[in-house]
Protein backbone atom coordinates (compact mmCIF):
# COMPACT_ATOMS: atom_id res chain seq x y z
CA UNK A 1 0.00 0.00 0.00
CA UNK A 2 2.78 2.60 0.97
CA UNK A 3 4.36 1.62 -2.87
CA UNK A 4 1.20 2.85 -4.30
CA UNK A 5 0.65 5.95 -2.34
CA UNK A 6 4.29 7.04 -3.30
CA UNK A 7 3.75 6.75 -6.95
CA UNK A 8 0.41 8.66 -6.84
CA UNK A 9 1.81 11.27 -5.00
CA UNK A 10 5.30 11.27 -6.77
CA UNK A 11 6.30 14.91 -7.18
CA UNK A 12 9.03 13.16 -10.48
CA UNK A 13 7.49 14.09 -13.66
CA UNK A 14 9.08 11.15 -14.94
CA UNK A 15 6.79 8.77 -12.66
CA UNK A 16 3.71 10.87 -12.93
CA UNK A 17 4.02 10.54 -17.00
CA UNK A 18 4.39 7.03 -16.32
CA UNK A 19 1.31 6.63 -14.04
CA UNK A 20 -0.71 8.71 -16.38
CA UNK A 21 0.11 6.61 -19.28
CA UNK A 22 -0.25 3.13 -17.49
CA UNK A 23 -3.74 4.22 -16.20
CA UNK A 24 -4.75 5.29 -19.91
CA UNK A 25 -3.38 2.27 -21.34
CA UNK A 26 -6.00 0.43 -18.71
CA UNK A 27 -9.08 2.57 -19.34
CA UNK A 28 -8.04 1.95 -23.26
CA UNK A 29 -7.91 -1.75 -22.62
CA UNK A 30 -10.99 -2.13 -20.54
CA UNK A 31 -12.78 0.28 -23.14
CA UNK A 32 -11.62 -1.71 -25.75
CA UNK A 33 -12.53 -4.90 -24.26
CA UNK A 34 -16.27 -3.78 -23.36
CA UNK A 35 -16.96 -2.90 -27.23
CA UNK A 36 -15.40 -6.24 -28.28
CA UNK A 37 -17.89 -8.41 -25.70
CA UNK A 38 -21.00 -5.92 -26.77
CA UNK A 39 -20.27 -6.13 -30.62
CA UNK A 40 -20.24 -10.40 -30.34
CA UNK A 41 -23.10 -10.56 -28.33
CA UNK A 42 -25.05 -8.31 -30.76
CA UNK A 43 -23.58 -10.39 -33.95
CA UNK A 44 -24.90 -13.99 -32.15
CA UNK A 45 -28.27 -12.00 -31.76
CA UNK A 46 -28.36 -11.43 -35.35
CA UNK A 47 -27.54 -15.05 -36.22
CA UNK A 48 -29.69 -16.62 -33.87
CA UNK A 49 -32.44 -14.71 -35.05
CA UNK A 50 -31.41 -15.57 -39.03
CA UNK A 51 -31.42 -19.15 -37.65
CA UNK A 52 -35.11 -18.81 -36.18
CA UNK A 53 -36.62 -16.18 -38.62
CA UNK A 54 -38.28 -18.17 -41.71
CA UNK A 55 -39.62 -16.07 -44.62
CA UNK A 56 -41.92 -18.11 -47.24
CA UNK A 57 -45.58 -18.68 -48.65
CA UNK A 58 -48.16 -19.29 -45.88
CA UNK A 59 -48.71 -22.53 -44.82
CA UNK A 60 -52.52 -23.93 -46.26
CA UNK A 61 -54.80 -23.72 -43.09
CA UNK A 62 -57.36 -26.56 -42.97
CA UNK A 63 -61.01 -27.03 -41.07
CA UNK A 64 -60.34 -29.27 -37.51
CA UNK A 65 -59.74 -32.22 -37.87
CA UNK A 66 -58.43 -35.49 -35.89
CA UNK A 67 -55.01 -35.64 -36.74
CA UNK A 68 -55.34 -39.86 -36.53
CA UNK A 69 -57.87 -40.13 -39.05
CA UNK A 70 -55.18 -38.71 -41.80
CA UNK A 71 -53.98 -41.86 -42.36
CA UNK A 72 -50.22 -41.43 -42.72
CA UNK A 73 -49.28 -44.20 -40.64
CA UNK A 74 -48.07 -42.70 -37.36
CA UNK A 75 -49.40 -41.35 -34.46
CA UNK A 76 -49.51 -37.35 -34.06
CA UNK A 77 -46.48 -36.23 -31.94
CA UNK A 78 -47.30 -34.19 -29.12
CA UNK A 79 -46.17 -30.10 -28.83
CA UNK A 80 -45.72 -29.06 -25.64
CA UNK A 81 -43.04 -25.74 -25.79
CA UNK A 82 -43.84 -22.48 -24.19
CA UNK A 83 -46.80 -20.74 -26.34
CA UNK A 84 -46.52 -24.29 -28.95
CA UNK A 85 -49.05 -26.40 -27.13
CA UNK A 86 -50.76 -29.31 -30.06
CA UNK A 87 -49.89 -32.01 -32.09
CA UNK A 88 -48.08 -32.26 -35.91
CA UNK A 89 -47.99 -35.09 -37.75
CA UNK A 90 -44.57 -36.72 -39.46
CA UNK A 91 -41.52 -35.28 -39.13
CA UNK A 92 -39.68 -33.66 -35.85
CA UNK A 93 -39.71 -30.27 -34.55
CA UNK A 94 -37.39 -28.25 -33.04
CA UNK A 95 -38.53 -24.89 -31.19
CA UNK A 96 -36.56 -21.96 -29.64
CA UNK A 97 -38.14 -18.59 -27.63
CA UNK A 98 -35.99 -15.77 -29.47
CA UNK A 99 -36.88 -11.90 -28.43
CA UNK A 100 -36.44 -10.35 -32.37
CA UNK A 101 -38.60 -10.20 -35.31
CA UNK A 102 -36.97 -10.06 -38.50
CA UNK A 103 -33.93 -8.08 -36.53
CA UNK A 104 -36.52 -5.50 -34.42
CA UNK A 105 -36.17 -6.64 -30.73
CA UNK A 106 -39.37 -7.17 -29.35
CA UNK A 107 -41.30 -9.59 -26.35
CA UNK A 108 -39.80 -12.96 -26.35
CA UNK A 109 -41.59 -15.52 -28.53
CA UNK A 110 -42.22 -19.01 -29.56
CA UNK A 111 -40.76 -20.42 -32.75
CA UNK A 112 -40.55 -23.53 -34.25
CA UNK A 113 -39.65 -25.61 -37.21
CA UNK A 114 -40.64 -29.03 -38.18
CA UNK A 115 -38.57 -31.07 -40.67
CA UNK A 116 -41.84 -32.68 -43.15
CA UNK A 117 -45.24 -32.43 -40.99
CA UNK A 118 -48.30 -33.70 -42.97
CA UNK A 119 -50.35 -31.70 -40.19
CA UNK A 120 -50.27 -29.30 -37.46
CA UNK A 121 -52.69 -28.95 -34.85
CA UNK A 122 -52.51 -25.72 -32.25
CA UNK A 123 -54.35 -25.17 -29.17
CA UNK A 124 -54.87 -21.52 -28.78
CA UNK A 125 -56.91 -19.05 -26.04
CA UNK A 126 -58.88 -18.39 -29.26
CA UNK A 127 -59.41 -22.37 -30.01
CA UNK A 128 -57.91 -25.05 -32.24
CA UNK A 129 -55.75 -23.88 -35.52
CA UNK A 130 -55.28 -26.33 -38.18
CA UNK A 131 -52.04 -26.15 -40.70
CA UNK A 132 -51.37 -28.61 -43.73
CA UNK A 133 -47.85 -28.24 -44.73
CA UNK A 134 -48.32 -31.67 -46.51
CA UNK A 135 -44.40 -33.19 -46.05
CA UNK A 136 -42.98 -29.62 -46.49
CA UNK A 137 -40.77 -27.92 -44.19
CA UNK A 138 -42.90 -25.26 -42.00
CA UNK A 139 -42.17 -22.71 -39.05
CA UNK A 140 -44.42 -21.35 -37.05
CA UNK A 141 -43.81 -18.50 -34.87
CA UNK A 142 -46.06 -16.90 -32.27
CA UNK A 143 -44.56 -12.51 -32.10
CA UNK A 144 -47.80 -11.24 -31.62
CA UNK A 145 -49.40 -14.54 -29.77
CA UNK A 146 -51.36 -15.82 -32.89
CA UNK A 147 -49.70 -18.64 -34.58
CA UNK A 148 -48.37 -17.32 -38.20
CA UNK A 149 -47.17 -20.77 -40.43
CA UNK A 150 -44.89 -20.28 -43.67
CA UNK A 151 -43.64 -22.84 -45.84
CA UNK A 152 -39.70 -23.55 -45.22
CA UNK A 153 -37.06 -24.33 -41.98
CA UNK A 154 -33.07 -23.03 -41.79
CA UNK A 155 -32.47 -26.56 -40.13
CA UNK A 156 -31.11 -28.87 -41.92
CA UNK A 157 -33.44 -31.95 -42.00
CA UNK A 158 -30.93 -34.46 -40.52
CA UNK A 159 -31.77 -32.38 -37.45
CA UNK A 160 -35.35 -33.40 -37.37
CA UNK A 161 -34.88 -37.26 -37.67
CA UNK A 162 -36.10 -38.74 -34.37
Amino acid sequence: MRDLVAITTATSPGVRMATRVLLALAVSFSTAATAAIVLNQQAMDRAETALWTVAGPPCQRSAPVALESLAVGEDPGALTFEQAQGAFLHGGVVCSVIDRDHGRLTHPFTVCQFGSPYAIQLETPHGEVFFRPLGRPATISWPDGIPRCVLGANFPMALFDS
